[in-house]
């Protein structure tokens, strides 16, 4: 069985690399892979590094910011876009017409370019989402929500969402979207260790990470604000890294907040990193302060790397995370509850070792990656009629 993949960036963000992870299980399984790019970047480095097949083509977006220059130019791209797309979409016909291709899977609702390019090839097309649009990124689509997610549902042979939460947000939008998958995304085992040294936690000083964009919707300026007010004697034991790139606005007001409070001291701003993995080795608690995260692969690394986690009740944490025994749950925007939860890790080392290694464990068996492709797998196989 043959697959090609559309994407709408290059970046080795989330999406993509879920749909890496995915799609080196699905060669393992002994599916050929074909993925087309909005692009060239890093993910076509990743792609060229296992000789997979992949083009880049311009594809524009019917998922975009509705404010300031954009709200003025909408109009406009209603228009242009799609007569842009009609190009565009030629072209990739024409690439892909010879390469026998069986399924076409999108691996997120930005574009809807793969779902017209099987139109025009005849052949099955997935639907992978994995944003709220609205409640994450400030996204609407071009042409309105109900055409939009009708257009999806009616032209996908199967609709996979990666958390219950994102369903539900797309079923309040369109109430009679009833044909649908729901697919936690997974993460490869091979970037964590299998056998966390727990140890660790027995050092006076413990490390609280929280990774990802710096952005106000991951909303790490509640964490700091925790942070601020929790006892001397609990702060004396803690280090804080912050772990992303984002705005300079957003990063400047935190970095501020930081020294008005007097925590500068103890929070450190890395940056983007791309050794991640090795940091949370060094790290003893996670924190996950999301206003809405569609899944949280970021979640499941923490747990996976045996951190003590601490996640905020939206989105699909509380799918992933069993408040008090796989990780702790904080009501958002309760900073008195987080920094409770903070400092009973802190004080409570026997819980928090206890946390983690339950975490860690159900992790290891809950979100394997190899588990997120076997179950894509058998939708490609009910397509196409396969036992």
């Amino acid at each position: 069985m043959h697959i090609c993949f559309f994407t709408h960036y290059t970046a080795m963000m989330g999406a993509n690399r879920s749909m890496l992870e995915l799609i080196d299980n699905l060669q393992k399984l002994g599916l050929k892979i074909t993925v087309i790019t909005n692009g060239y970047g890093e993910l076509n480095s990743e792609l060229d590094k296992r000789t997979i097949f992949n083009r880049s083509f311009d594809m524009y977006p019917w998922l975009m910011i509705k404010k300031g220059r954009n709200r003025i130019l909408w109009p406009l791209k209603r228009c242009y876009y799609p007569y842009k797309n009609k190009k565009n979409i030629r072209e990739i016909v024409a690439c892909l017409q010879e390469r026998n291709i069986d399924i076409i899977h999108t691996n997120n609702s930005v574009i809807d370019v793969g779902a017209r390019v099987a139109a025009n090839m005849h052949i099955p097309h997935v639907w992978h989402i994995r944003e709220y649009g609205r409640y994450d990124y400030n996204l609407e689509f071009l042409y309105g929500d109900k055409y939009s997610i009708s257009y999806m549902q009616e032209n996908s042979a199967a609709i996979i969402f990666i958390s219950q939460d994102l369903a539900k947000s797309y079923i309040e939008r369109v109430s009679d979207i009833t044909d649908f998958s729901v697919i936690f995304d997974g993460v490869a085992l091979n970037n964590y260790s299998v056998k966390r040294d727990f140890s660790i936690y027995e050092d006076d000083v413990l490390n609280l990470v929280v990774c990802g964009l710096v952005t106000p919707h991951k909303n790490q300026i509640e964490v700091l604000q925790a942070i601020s007010i929790l006892p001397a004697n609990v702060k004396k034991h803690l280090r804080c890294q912050i772990v992303g790139g984002g705005g300079k606005k957003y990063l400047s007001k935190l970095q501020a907040f930081c020294r008005d409070k007097e925590i500068a001291d103890i929070v450190e701003f890395l940056g983007y990193r791309n050794d991640v993995p090795e940091i949370l080795k060094k790290a003893h608690i996670a924190v996950m302060p999301s206003h809405r995260e569609a899944f949280g692969r970021v979640t499941v690394e923490y747990m996976m790397a045996g951190l003590g986690v601490i996640a905020s009740d939206t989105g699909a944490n509380p799918e992933i995370i069993q408040d008090g025994v796989t990780g702790k749950i904080y009501h958002l925007g309760d900073i008195n509850a987080l920094a409770e939860c903070i400092a009973d890790f802190v004080n409570n080392r026997d819980k928090l070792v206890r946390i983690a290694t339950t975490g860690h464990d159900n992790a290891l068996v809950e979100f394997d990656s190899m588990n997120c492709a076997q179950k894509v797998l058998a939708i490609y196989r009910q397509i196409n009629n396969e036992d």
